[in-house]
């Protein structure tokens, strides 16, 4: 199951990933003007990563949560360590 995503009038719509791909991702993160609360078990996706920054450097509220259980850390090290560096918070959730 993936990330439900909040449209305007408050209607839902399910994405789930990865078998519609990161393109509905991509333009949900694309189009956040306030605020983005991301949980992942892995992000080793560059795009994303660069559309985080993109979004932090446009004004956009980002927390980032990574899983640190199985080999989470260590996949997510090279994303943790650029956002990080754009300011994005990013933190790692206890095993």
């Amino acid at each position: 199951m993936g990330p439900a995503a909040a449209h305007p009038g408050g209607a839902l719509s399910l994405i789930t990933e990865p078998e519609d791909g990161y393109h509905s991702i991509d333009q949900l993160i694309s189009g956040a003007r306030r605020i983005i609360d991301l949980t992942m078990y892995e992000l080793a996706d560059d795009q994303i990563q660069s559309l985080l920054v993109a979004a932090r450097q446009r004004g956009v509220s980002i927390r980032v949560l990574f899983d640190h259980a199985h080999d989470g850390a260590s996949v997510d090290q090279a994303a943790y360590s650029q956002l990080g560096c754009a300011g994005v918070p990013v933190r790692l959730a206890p095993d």
